[in-house]
């Protein structure tokens, strides 16, 4: 692959200091695959009908939130503290593939295993094409804070798919338009990954702050929904309660 050897995953960091991280960070060996009918593995045809829907969603402006709330409503804080490891890892699969068809890409399969790193929450393998969540901080990070890092990941795929299948050959590729898909593409040649001592220089990087970008406006316009959603209900309540 073409950028197998300079770079095989993409890292979300967690601002948590070292001798905070290596006190209270608990080994896990287990790893934790979704359930069967949230795998992020479909058919080519699951891939077909996913695309086409897709298509006639763009066409019909269809609020794709609303159609997705039962989803959505899972990452309230309160639904996601009851939940165990493998419920949680079967929702972030069900969440990963509703991001993946809003980005036009396929299914990415997300597992959760302890990781070598005490500071990375999650991280996009390259070459795999998978999403790793650290056990650890999927069980610590609010529900807020999964939904970011589930965004961030997706985009990176999102990233790597467009690098992988661009015609790098063609005129237009030079023009305005294609700028941010240049700066992925150079970055990836020469991508740091994330440290302790150099984490602004990551955090800096194109690929970084597109997928930053990206996951910190699509989890707050969820997070407006989340609210509506709640404070309906607790309207609604309150006036059978009247």
């Amino acid at each position: 692959m073409i950028y197998q050897i300079l770079v095989l995953c993409i890292c979300a960091m967690c601002a948590v200091p070292s001798f905070l991280a290596t006190a209270f960070y608990k080994l896990q060996g287990e790893t934790y695959i979704p359930t069967a009918e949230t795998d992020g593995e479909k058919n080519s045809g699951d891939e077909n009908v996913a695309a086409e829907n897709a298509e006639q969603d763009a066409v019909e402006t269809v609020d794709v939130f609303e159609e997705n709330k039962e989803l959505l409503l899972e990452f309230t804080q309160e639904n996601w503290e009851k939940k165990s490891i493998q419920e949680r890892i079967d929702v972030a699969q069900r969440f990963s593939n509703f991001e993946d068809i809003r980005l036009g890409i396929s299914p990415v399969p997300i597992y959760a295993e302890k990781m070598d790193s005490i500071t990375v929450v999650a991280t996009y393998d390259y070459e795999n094409k998978n999403i790793i969540m650290d056990n650890q901080f999927f069980m610590e990070l609010s529900a807020e804070e999964i939904l970011n890092t589930l965004c961030e990941e997706n985009f990176h795929a999102f990233e790597c798919y467009m690098i992988e299948n661009m015609d790098w050959n063609m005129n237009l590729i030079n023009t305005y338009y294609f700028q941010e898909l240049r700066e992925w593409r150079e970055n990836l040649n020469c991508y740091i990954s994330a440290g302790l001592d150099d984490y602004e220089e990551y955090e800096g990087q194109p690929v970084e702050a597109s997928a930053k970008r990206y996951a910190k406006e699509e989890t707050e316009l969820i997070q407006e929904y989340l609210k509506k959603w709640t404070e309906s209900d607790i309207a609604g309540s309150e006036k059978n309660e009247d």
